[in-house]
């Protein structure tokens, strides 16, 4: 059970980073919606959903620390 334990909270951290590699390129303009789309295997409009949220998740953490 800690074995699969593992192996899931991998997968959640890989999402993860994936969400917010895709919020960064998106925001500097590095890299396409549509070839993020095409590398990940996903639809673009999912690739939107997900930069929005990842990026609005972000911005209400950070109004969080700044409120005391």
């Amino acid at each position: 059970m800690k074995e699969l334990r593992a192996a899931h909270n991998k997968a959640a951290l890989g999402y993860r980073e994936r969400d917010g590699l895709m919020t960064a390129w998106v925001l500097s303009n590095t890299l396409s919606r549509q070839d993020m789309a095409r590398a990940t295997g996903l639809a673009k409009s999912r690739v939107d959903q997900i930069v929005r949220e990842t990026y609005l998740t972000e911005r209400q953490h950070r109004q969080r620390r700044v409120l005391p």
